[in-house]
């Protein structure tokens, strides 16, 4: 893979280096490092968000669920405060499988998680760089200056949210070389020729992160450095969207009857939803200006049109 890529400039320690003196190893091990840093700090708030509010959010979800409408404004606010889908499925199965409540009503409220982890890809879409090291120090400053489990989860959060915000400008950076590289214009137009291998790339690697939403903010910052045309980035945001329903159908394969119905049914619906989504798109041509002017947006746009 080194022989093949060809950088161009990139910048690193904050000093200029040629591209004959940046290797093709060393780009993806930069770009590995920074994907590893968006699982982590994703998994950070999460686990932070579960730690604080869990207890209380099983006790006053419970009732909340009973109702289809209030199931689905529950689900989203769920995922979007938790930044996945996947745990907010999990903890509905839960209560599938306790009798709590329906399947029917789980599978309504897993799907307004699904809109909301891609509301909340929109809300760490925000250029917010300027908060980072703001983030990170109030954070580190709230863990370590008290015993206090409260306080110390709220300053997870706070690194945990600092991190993502990183590891995404460290994505960009990393990947800024790949811009005059001989092999990613082949693969581009692999991936671009046949929308079965997008889709099938997508969800593996969806499936791999075990977040769809770390996938689609990988495609969104490829796409905003022009490293993939938005039309590509589409199809590949629906095979994540497949991958990340397949996440919740694996981790309850043995539960309760029950319990494997509501990610399964959200795998049926949603799973089926991206593929009918992928094949439409690759015979009709999508009016992206619909979506925004920034290819960005336009896929983290098309994302939530989705959902």
């Amino acid at each position: 893979v080194a022989k093949l890529i060809s950088p161009g400039i990139g910048t690193l320690r904050g000093k200029q280096i040629k591209a004959g003196n940046l290797s093709g190893s060393l780009i993806l091990l930069n770009l590995a490092g920074a994907v590893a840093l968006l699982l982590w700090a994703t998994r950070m708030v999460r686990t932070g968000v579960e730690a604080v509010f869990g207890a209380r959010l099983r006790d006053t979800l419970g009732p909340m669920l009973k109702s289809p409408v209030l199931a689905a404004r529950s689900g989203m606010f769920l995922a979007t405060l938790l930044q996945t889908a996947t745990a907010a499925g999990l903890l509905v199965s839960g209560f599938a499988s306790q009798q709590i409540i329906s399947v029917t009503t789980g599978i309504i409220a897993l799907l307004g998680a699904d809109l909301g982890s891609a509301i909340a890809t929109r809300l760490l879409s925000f250029d917010l760089q300027y908060l980072i090291p703001a983030l990170i120090l109030i954070g580190t400053a709230a863990y370590m200056a008290t015993e206090n489990r409260g306080w110390r989860q709220a300053g997870r959060i706070l690194v945990g949210i600092g991190l993502l915000l990183l590891s995404l400008r460290m994505i960009g950076q990393a990947s800024e070389p790949l811009r005059e590289s001989s092999l990613l214009p082949v693969i581009v137009r692999t991936l671009s020729a046949d929308a079965s291998i997008t889709f099938i790339v997508a969800a593996v690697t969806s499936w791999l992160f075990h977040s769809s939403v770390a996938s689609v903010l990988l495609i969104a910052t490829l796409a905003a450095k022009s490293l993939i045309p938005v039309d590509l980035g589409l199809d590949l945001v629906l095979g994540a969207n497949f991958g990340g329903a397949l996440i919740g159908a694996a981790l309850t394969r043995s539960g309760t009857p029950a319990q494997r119905a509501v990610p399964l049914g959200n795998l049926i619906l949603r799973g089926v939803g991206s593929i009918a989504g992928a094949i439409y798109i690759s015979n009709v041509r999508v009016p992206l200006d619909w979506l925004g002017t920034d290819p960005a947006l336009q896929i983290i746009h098309g994302h939530i049109a989705f959902n």
